[in-house]
């Protein structure tokens, strides 16, 4: 009898896809899965108590053979499912996919292959096809293959670029995340939250590059689909705090989780927390939130004063300023003359999400 290791000369790749009320996105995700170029692999979907036609479209792909099926009586929410993959998981390696996004036939093929030629490699992502336009040039150079980040390299470029690590593209080595024995939902981390769960896979992989380096393939292997259903929309609308990613950060900030953080790189993260405290200050404004308005409006004002013009000849940061820069006083003077139509106009457009 053939081990996994001989099936098609590959190890066995075992890919969960969680779900819940996914019924008009799961059928792509699926099918965007099993025309993989990896053939050794088994899909398990983990139907999340749904209430909706996506447990029958899951019974179908079992008839056929195509996929497993574990069923949850009631709705457990994402921390528990992730946390029941990586007590249950046996392959070698396995990824996490999303059951609203849709993958290229080759993303395990790329993945498994840099966790096979870098065995010290904990875990993989992507790039998205979605959101190319907000990730810098350095981090989408498709003439690499891969880009291994230790755990200060990560983090001085997650304080510069925002969160750029892709969280349904992840690819795992299963011994390793068995060894660290890493978990969703931080205890220490999660009362500094206000956005549910967000935050949290942040939180997981900093835990992860802690102990071993991740790689990501800069290039785009999944589509992200929007909708409205999304954590990210449905817990950042009207937001009148700074984000998650910040909260994270921050706290590992606080905690020392690197030293020597260089002054150009914690000048690049105040310009992100001058955007998110322009956003919140926005959105307490159309929220009839004066007070709250002008705590974030100062708080942003905070972020950048003192600051020299020496980030101008930082093309990245510059865009980034002049943008929020002008943001900061069409926020103001929309206040002064109680004008919220014009900052409803920049929210729908530009800032959705928050």
């Amino acid at each position: 009898m053939q081990s996994d290791e001989t099936v098609n000369h590959f190890s066995k790749v075992s890919v969960y896809m969680p779900a819940f009320n996914a019924e008009g996105t799961i059928k792509d995700a699926l099918d965007s899965i099993i025309a993989q170029s990896y053939k050794n692999i088994e899909i398990t979907v983990i139907d999340d108590g749904s209430t909706d036609n996506t447990k029958n479209i899951l019974l179908d792909y079992t008839k056929k053979n195509l996929i497993k099926l574990i069923t949850h009586k009631n709705n457990l929410g994402i921390q528990d499912t992730y946390n029941e993959i990586y007590s249950i998981v046996e392959s070698k390696f396995f990824c996490i996919y999303h059951a609203d996004d849709t993958y290229e036939p080759n993303i395990v093929e790329y993945e498994v292959n840099v966790l096979k030629n870098n065995t010290n490699v904990s875990a993989v992502f992507s790039l998205s096809s979605s959101n190319l336009n907000v990730v810098p040039n350095e981090l989408k150079n498709e003439k690499l293959d891969y880009i291994i980040f230790d755990k200060k390299k990560l983090f001085l470029l997650l304080m510069k670029y925002y969160n750029f690590i892709a969280c349904p593209t992840a690819c795992f080595r299963t011994d390793i995340v068995k060894k660290i024995g890493i978990k969703w939902g931080n205890l220490d981390v999660k009362p500094k939250l206000v956005q549910g769960h967000s935050g949290e896979d942040l939180q997981m992989w900093l835990e992860l590059v802690e102990k071993n380096p991740i790689a990501i393939i800069p290039r785009p292997l999944f589509h992200w689909r929007k909708h409205a259903d999304q954590m990210s929309n449905t817990v950042k609308s009207g937001l009148k705090t700074t984000s998650d990613f910040i909260h994270v950060m921050e706290y590992h900030i606080d905690k020392n989780y690197v030293t020597d953080i260089p002054k150009n790189t914690t000048r690049d993260f105040n310009f992100i927390r001058y955007k998110e405290f322009n956003i919140a200050a926005l959105n307490s404004i159309l929220l009839n939130d004066n007070k709250k308005y002008r705590e974030n409006i100062l708080n942003a004002k905070k972020c950048v004063k003192g600051y020299g013009i020496d980030f101008i000849f930082d093309s990245w940061i510059r865009r980034k300023y002049v943008k929020f820069f002008i943001l900061h006083n069409i926020i103001i003077i929309s206040y002064f003359f109680n004008n919220k139509i014009t900052l409803e106009v920049i929210k729908k457009k530009y800032f959705l999400e928050y």
